[in-house]
């Protein structure tokens, strides 16, 4: 578990509206341990922090994200949505970032420096009102309470048969009965946690 992080995320306030903050992440296998700061631009400042396991993010005020990732090399991507859109929440995988905006819509990057959010193609005419992700697998929840999920399937954390072993693209599920409706969900590395 040596690729466990620790983080702390502070801002501090100066003077009138502008505000200077910072980002420290601590990596276990980089600089020994000891703190990295990211000095953010003004305006910039992190409203929450989303952890996978060689990841870390953070939506900042201005409705852009963060992602601080270890992967062959420590990588800092500042990234956006298309046509100006706000992120609301971040979910983090291995290999994929997953990107809700305020209007429902859901968006997929990845962790090259140059890559771009994208629109997640098979969610385009579905509203989405919450994400998670973690590992290998990613949730999305509709505001109509239909679940659908993508990735690996190790253990069943898809919800569906252990015999389908990985999904590429989001599917509902429909093991859940109908009869309740599925407010948000919960990713951990190997299980899906619904709440009804």
């Amino acid at each position: 578990w040596e690729y466990f992080f620790r983080y702390s995320l502070y801002a501090l306030n100066l003077l009138n509206d502008l505000s200077l903050c910072f980002l420290t992440v601590s990596f276990s296998t980089i600089n020994d341990g000891k703190p990295i700061t990211i000095k953010l631009l003004p305006g910039q400042k992190p409203t929450n922090l989303y952890v996978g396991m060689n990841e870390c993010g953070s939506i900042l005020s201005n409705g852009t994200s963060i992602i601080i990732a270890k992967k062959t090399e420590l990588k800092i991507l500042y990234q956006s949505l298309p046509n100006e859109e706000k992120i609301v929440q971040l979910a983090l995988g291995f290999s994929e970032i997953i990107a809700l905006s305020s209007t429902g819509k859901v968006y997929s990057s990845d962790y090259k420096s140059e890559s771009k959010f994208v629109e997640v193609e098979e969610l385009k005419n579905i509203k989405i009102n919450q994400i998670s992700g973690k590992g290998f697998h990613f949730n999305a929840v509709s505001i109509d309470g239909l679940v659908f999920v993508k990735g690996k399937n190790y253990f069943g954390e898809l919800c569906f048969s252990k015999d389908i072993k990985n999904l590429t693209n989001f599917t509902q599920v429909k093991t859940i009965d109908p009869y309740y409706q599925v407010t948000s969900s919960y990713a951990s590395f190997y299980t899906s946690y619904f709440i009804l």
